[in-house]
């Protein structure tokens, strides 16, 4: 599972020209942080800490574009360097099992084609789940 989680992460990263991407999974309640590129999990963590950002990633049942993390949250300071998020939810056997995340270092950062072809490694990512 990580060496396929690691593989779709490093290859949508590439395609979609972001500057970083994990892939969060969640079982009995928990968050666990799994193929991550160019981000820590304790980064990613502490990003659930604030409450809209945690909604962004979690209760979304459609893909979503924030062109601009101010849009998303009043404290940019606990996002550095991230500007704009593209998050895909995880489904697998009509459940939610996890969320994809890519984000870039500029506002505006992505388009609505990213949005597609991240859509379409999130797809694989729910099969192989």
């Amino acid at each position: 599972m990580r060496q396929l989680l690691g593989s779709v992460t490093q290859h949508a990263l590439h395609v979609c020209n972001g500057h970083g991407i994990w892939c969060e999974l969640y079982e009995d309640g928990d968050i666990r942080v799994v193929g991550e590129q160019m981000v820590s999990p304790d980064y990613v963590m502490s990003l659930h800490h604030d409450r809209d950002l945690h909604r962004l990633f979690t209760s979304n049942d459609q893909p979503v574009l924030v062109e601009s993390i101010y849009d998303v949250t009043d404290e940019p300071s606990i996002t550095s360097a991230i500007r704009s998020i593209i998050a895909i939810p995880l489904v697998n056997s009509g459940r939610r099992t996890g969320t994809l995340v890519m984000f870039s270092t500029m506002e505006f950062g992505f388009e609505q084609d990213d949005v597609k072809l991240l859509t379409a490694f999130g797809d694989t990512v729910g099969v192989g789940i």
